[in-house]
């Protein structure tokens, strides 16, 4: 059956997301430095609403608030599939000049993006790519350490699984 989740409030929703980070032991603050900005977030969550795509393709992960806000919006055989470097959170926190308190800045990006999807029930919407998609170089590499690039794996991320509504 295709069936969304009941509809939920963007407040809500980010409030939840944000909750189960912290239970993970991310404060938002760290997770919402680079998160979506609310409108841009409503109006994507509004686009998902309509058009009810059933393959999407998300570039820059970081934690996977959005890929999280997007999976529950999508039906049950949506699948997103997101993009990103997936370094340690230290190197795209030194990047971004971010100041964290005690969280494990260890951990890779996806990683905490995937320990969130399975506390909420939504991994089986998502599928990772760790690598940059056209391109090796990052931001982390531009800002703090060349040496920080990532594989390329947009084209062949495009052929295996596209094309994408969305």
């Amino acid at each position: 059956m295709d069936t969304m989740r009941p509809s939920i409030e963007l407040g809500e929703l980010h409030e939840q997301l944000l909750t189960t980070y912290a239970d993970l032991g991310y404060q938002r603050e760290l997770v919402n430095h680079w998160a979506l900005p609310g409108r841009d977030l409503r109006q994507l969550l509004m686009e998902i609403e309509e058009a009810a795509p059933q393959r999407l393709l998300e570039v820059g992960t970081f934690v996977g608030l959005s890929t999280l806000a997007m999976a529950c919006k999508t039906t049950e055989e949506a699948m997103i599939h997101t993009v990103d470097p997936n370094f340690p959170l230290h190197v795209e926190l030194q990047a971004m000049r971010t100041q964290s308190q005690d969280a494990d800045l260890s951990v890779r990006s996806q990683a905490l993006a995937l320990a969130a999807a399975e506390r909420l029930g939504l991994a089986h919407k998502i599928m990772f790519h760790a690598g940059g998609f056209s391109t090796p170089a990052t931001f982390a590499s531009t800002k703090t350490d060349p040496s920080h690039t990532a594989p390329v794996v947009g084209p062949d991320l495009c052929r295996s699984h596209g094309p994408f509504d969305l």
